[in-house]
C-alpha cells in the first residue's frame, strides 16, 4: 500500500512539473506556481514609473492609517473626503490615455482600512487595480488578502441614481450590478455621491 501511494504522489507531482513548463506571453501573466506569479505580477505593477514616491502597498505597515493615507497623497473617503483632486487628475489621465495611478484608501463600517491601487497602464490599455483588505479584522481571515486583477476600463456607474467609481470588463452597458456579478466582470472601487 505505501508503494502504491509513492508512486501515485510521484506520479502526481511529476505530472505539476510538466504542467508548468510553457511560458507566458504577458510580463503580468506568468507560468510560475500561482503564489510566485502574483509576486511577480505584483513586484512589475510597483515597478511602473508614474507609482513615483508610493510606497508597494505590501510594505505599508499594519497599523497604517486614513491620517497616513491623506499625508502620503492618497484619495481618502470616508466621513470626509480627502484628496478628492486626486480622482479627477486620474480619470483626465484615463481619458487622454496617459498612464495613471491613484491609491484610494477608505474604512469599513467598523473602521478598519481598506486600500486599492488602481493603476492605468497606457501601453497594454489595460487598468491594473491592487486591492489590500489585510486590516479589515471583520472579515474572514482567507479574505485578508491582496489580490491583482486586470480589468479593461474604469468608468462611473449610476445605480438607482448613486453614482459609484468602478473597473470592468466587457461593456459597462452590459453590466447589472444589482444582479449577481463576479470579480471578473467588474471591482466597485468608490462610492462617488
Amino acid at each position: 500500500m505505501k508503494r502504491l501511494f509513492c508512486l501515485l504522489f510521484i506520479a502526481l507531482f511529476g505530472f505539476g512539473l510538466v504542467g508548468c513548463g510553457s511560458k507566458a506571453a504577458d510580463p503580468m501573466e506568468s507560468a510560475e506556481p500561482e503564489e510566485t506569479a502574483e509576486i511577480s505580477a505584483l513586484d512589475a505593477f510597483y515597478a511602473h514609473p508614474v507609482l513615483g514616491d508610493y510606497a508597494d502597498i505590501r510594505t505599508l505597515d499594519a497599523d497604517y492609517n486614513t491620517e497616513q493615507a491623506q499625508l502620503d497623497g492618497c484619495f481618502v473617503i470616508g466621513a470626509m473626503v480627502h484628496n478628492d483632486y486626486l480622482y479627477s487628475e486620474f480619470m483626465e489621465h484615463y481619458q487622454n490615455q496617459e498612464d495613471a495611478f491613484i491609491r484610494v484608501a477608505q474604512s469599513t463600517i467598523e473602521g478598519d482600512l481598506i486600500l486599492t491601487d488602481i493603476l492605468y497602464d497606457s501601453s497594454s490599455d489595460r487598468v491594473l487595480l491592487v486591492h489590500d483588505s489585510t486590516r479589515d479584522a471583520f472579515s474572514a481571515e482567507a479574505d485578508r488578502v491582496i489580490t491583482l486583477r486586470t480589468y479593461a476600463g474604469t468608468a462611473e456607474y449610476d445605480l438607482d441614481g448613486s453614482l459609484y467609481w468602478i473597473a470592468f470588463n466587457g461593456e459597462i452597458t452590459d453590466l447589472n450590478l444589482k444582479e449577481e456579478y463576479s470579480l471578473d466582470q467588474a471591482f466597485v472601487i468608490a462610492y462617488i455621491n
